[in-house]
């Protein structure tokens, strides 16, 4: 029946291009291929929720780095505080990233790699629940309203545009 619908109602829109979201209408947002073909791209609850995860995570490598480089405390409790609003598996994904990051570079940092052994402990330490989140986010926004609100916003570039020079290198 869903089928049914769905076919309907994108025979009544300009150009059949509808898609359902939350049983009801979504708009769909224009793209460009490779080939200069404009294609409909829909929006969905989903792909927020995978944009938001993959911001969480690149402001949280990118808070890591200047803290291990710059030894900037903020920077620390806001890798910290991304940690706390990550999903579990999310989260567990992000201890074992310090992990490994610690051990390659304990041969030649070993004050960064125990930085980082140390926030995987933090961060690993347990479930998050919802009033360690809160307490978290109070921190971060005392320590740095600037990466309190990048985090709200999902805003993982904060880190590169306020430290830039930690940037140049990989790693």
């Amino acid at each position: 029946m869903l089928g049914v619908a769905f076919a309907l109602a994108a025979s009544l829109t300009d150009g059949g291009r509808a898609a359902l979201d939350h049983g009801f209408w979504e708009t769909t947002l224009p793209y460009i291929t490779d080939t200069g073909d404009r294609l409909p791209l829909p929006t969905s609850p989903q792909r927020e929720l995978l944009r938001g995860a993959d911001a969480i995570n690149q402001y949280f490598l990118d808070a890591r780095r200047v803290f291990v480089l710059s030894g900037d405390s903020a920077a620390r409790l806001a890798a910290l505080t991304a940690g706390t609003v990550a999903a579990s598996a999310q989260r567990s994904s992000m201890v074992d990233c310090l992990r490994a990051m610690a051990m390659l570079m304990r041969t030649n940092d070993a004050s960064g790699a125990s930085k980082l052994d140390d926030l995987a402990d933090d961060i690993g330490r347990r479930d998050w629940d919802t009033g360690d989140i809160v307490e978290a986010k109070h921190m971060l926004l005392v320590a740095s309203r600037t990466y309190a609100r990048a985090l709200d916003v999902f805003d993982a570039d904060i880190f590169r545009r306020q430290s830039p020079h930690l940037f140049t290198q990989q790693g």
